[in-house]
């Protein structure tokens, strides 16, 4: 059975994302707390977004975050057991449905080839690629000119009048 979610939902969705984020490229599991921090600091809407459920197992989700006239997917995913099965076709026609007019925007890892031919197949186009970069260990914030790393973040990187482009929903 294929319903939005509530917050409610929420364990069932954790659990089946750790599942299906599994064998990922990119390793993938964050502890409750942080899933949830993650979704709500992107605009989660659990009743714009949809899980597919057999009992109180979700085997397929696809989290939708709102803001405006803009919408995001911040995370499909279908259970390793419920693949090419045709059910995250199904559950993207359904969020694309449930959120027209929105403009729907989404983000893929280029080498997830399955994804990319979905996303394509449903009518999505590439617009850009990202780069992402990570930095391990400690910062070495006598390097930076602003040395209270949240007071540099927040009074440095926030300034969208900066950007040559629009940044990433992320």
């Amino acid at each position: 059975m294929i319903r939005t979610l509530t917050d409610r939902d929420f364990d069932a969705i954790h659990t089946a994302f750790l599942g299906a984020f599994s064998d990922y490229v990119i390793p993938m599991k964050p502890s409750a707390d942080q899933l949830r921090s993650m979704f709500v600091r992107r605009g989660w809407v659990p009743e714009l977004s949809l899980a597919s459920f057999e009992g109180d197992v979700v085997t397929g989700f696809v989290i939708n975050c709102v803001s405006g006239d803009q919408a995001y997917n911040t995370g499909t995913g279908t259970l390793p057991s419920h693949r090419r099965s045709g059910l995250a076709r199904e559950l993207m026609k359904r969020s694309m449905s449930l959120l027209s007019p929105r403009t729907y925007t989404l983000e893929v890892i280029s080498t997830n080839e399955k994804a990319v031919a979905l996303y394509r197949a449903l009518g999505f186009e590439e617009v850009r690629k990202l780069d992402a970069w990570s930095l391990n260990g400690e910062w070495r914030t006598g390097d930076l000119a602003c040395p209270d790393r949240q007071d540099c973040l927040s009074s440095t990187f926030h300034r969208e009048t900066w950007f040559t482009s629009r940044p990433s929903w992320q």
